[in-house]
């Protein structure tokens, strides 16, 4: 299974405020888990998101590559099923 094939994923800009080759990075989350780790004050998109994030870092032309599903995943959890 991969996130991008949930419809609770959803892929925001993760882009580095200080690192200037990271602008188009991106990062995926899953809208049915809260981030136990979000600081709003933070410059950093993820650390921000009140979404968990599944993988970050990730260059546009390997998105489905690096998104697989996460052993937490909600969705599997309640379907059944291995996490590939």
């Amino acid at each position: 299974m991969n996130c991008l094939d949930c419809v609770y994923h959803k892929i925001i800009p993760d882009h580095d405020p200080w690192n200037a080759s990271c602008t188009d990075d991106q990062a995926i989350v899953c809208i049915l888990q809260s981030n136990d780790k979000q600081d709003i004050e933070s410059l950093d998109v993820i650390k921000s998101s009140p979404y968990k994030v599944v993988v970050v870092g990730i260059r546009l032309y390997n998105t489905r590559e690096k998104s697989n599903t996460p052993d937490w995943c909600p969705v599997v959890g309640q379907i059944g099923g291995d996490v590939k």
